[in-house]
């Protein structure tokens, strides 16, 4: 099993994999960070479980860089309590949110952050931005992951900083050419029923 070429979340795990840090990951297709090439979630429990475990080995390990990787649907089912609880106990670290705008490793449903129902209604979208930010983070930047260059540099910069940050690398999911297609064949399917 392998992340799929040009996915967007093979470009964080590139940057991660020369840098010694502790990377904890969770459930999504990102998990397969930890095999090779990459080699570089260290952790995975449950959906959510990578940011609390990033405020446990910084609390555990402080001299020791700590990133936590997770997934747009995994932040939304489970991600937030674990920021919230993150930044109230102050802990340092990084939280890296790879926003590919669906739930991808189970079939592309929508999430909170797509603005759309399972049923293929039209909804309210929660912007992970501010949510991070309502969450405590101390800081919440978003950027493209092909901007490889400043996302290096901005993942060492806040690795570097005394506080918990979140980096939200959003770039949609390359199996998902038209977001609309999904919601389409939603609305065919009787949900209902």
């Amino acid at each position: 099993p392998m992340l799929c070429q040009d996915c967007p979340h093979s470009y964080v795990f590139n940057i991660l994999k020369d840098m010694d840090v502790i990377v904890n990951g969770d459930i999504g297709c990102y998990t397969l960070g930890a095999l090779p090439p990459y080699n570089r979630i260290h952790t995975c429990v449950c959906m959510g479980a990578s940011v609390p475990f990033a405020e446990a080995f910084s609390k555990a390990l402080p001299d020791k860089k700590v990133v936590g990787v997770i997934g747009d649907s995994t932040f939304f089912h489970s991600g937030v309590t674990g920021l919230i609880n993150a930044n109230y106990n102050q802990a340092k670290g990084l939280l890296i949110v790879l926003d590919n705008s669906t739930t991808a490793m189970t079939g592309s449903q929508p999430h909170p952050g797509t603005g759309w129902t399972i049923r293929g209604k039209k909804t309210k979208k929660v912007d992970i931005q501010e949510l991070c930010k309502v969450c405590g983070a101390d800081t919440v930047d978003q950027i493209s992951p092909k901007k490889e260059t400043e996302l290096k540099e901005l993942i060492e910069k806040r690795l570097g900083e005394d506080n918990f940050s979140v980096i939200i690398v959003k770039s949609a999911c390359k199996l998902i050419r038209d977001p609309r297609k999904v919601i389409e064949a939603y609305k065919k399917v009787n949900l209902d029923e």
